[in-house]
């Protein structure tokens, strides 16, 4: 199971549509040159859309969301007040 799931985080990461982008490029592709159409060119530019639509995408969403929402998920902020010696009371 680690062995999937270790190639799950590697090529979807941590952005899905990165991948579904990709994965769909690379079907073009290969439907394009089954119809005998030269793609060479096809898939840098897919590559450069899917990489350009990511980054806008994460770039709206950083100005939309407050500062406490960019933390990763699952993490909270520690907000505990400590006593003079740091124990925590």
């Amino acid at each position: 199971m680690r062995f999937f799931r270790f190639w799950w985080d590697f090529i979807v990461g941590d952005d899905w549509r990165v991948a579904a982008g990709i994965a769909i490029a690379i079907g073009i592709a290969a439907a394009l040159v089954a119809a005998g159409v030269p793609a060479w060119w096809f898939l840098p530019l897919a590559v450069a859309a899917v990489l350009y639509a990511s980054l806008w995408r994460e770039t709206q969403r950083s100005w939309d969301v407050p500062d406490a929402s960019l933390r990763p998920p699952g993490r909270r902020a520690q907000c505990r007040s400590t006593g003079p010696e740091g124990t925590g009371s």
